[in-house]
Parts: C-alpha cells; structure tokens; sequence
C-alpha cells in the first residue's frame, strides 16, 4: 500500500503545481494547498500560549463575567434581548 502511495506521489505534485497554476481555482484553496505543502515540507510551526493563573485576573474575568450575565438578564427580563 505504501509503495503504491508513493508511486502517486509525482501525480499529485504535479497535481498541486496545476492547480496553483489556474486562475479558475479560488484563492482559498491555493492558500491551503501552499499551507499543506509547506507543513510536508517544513513542518508545522510551533505555536505556545503563555497562561498565567493569579487570583487577581481571576477575580478580574470573574467580575466580567457576572457584569455580562447581569446585562443579559436585565435585558432578558426586559424582553429586549439582542
């Protein structure tokens, strides 16, 4: 199986380049094609999130949170709820 999938592997490079190619292919297709080469061909670029946990931004997002329920609520029983 293996073998077989790489036997096609000129077809579907050959495939992409035509495909990037023609103008009839929309755009967002190229764009995720050329991401689906580069990945194969560099890998994926590695992304990090830097999380911090402190009672302050909790007590913080907490606040908002309770500030937009409250908002809904009032406008909930108001019957303008958008």
């Amino acid at each position: 199986m293996l073998s077989q999938l790489k036997a096609l592997t000129p077809l579907a490079l050959e495939k992409m380049e035509k495909m990037l190619k023609n103008d009839h292919i929309a755009a967002v297709a190229k764009v995720r094609l050329i991401e689906i080469i580069l990945e194969r061909t560099f890998g994926k670029v590695e992304s990090s999130v830097k999380v911090t946990n402190n009672q302050e931004s909790v007590e913080a997002a907490q606040a908002e949170l309770d500030a937009i329920f409250a908002a809904y609520n009032a406008e909930k029983e108001g019957g303008t709820v958008h």
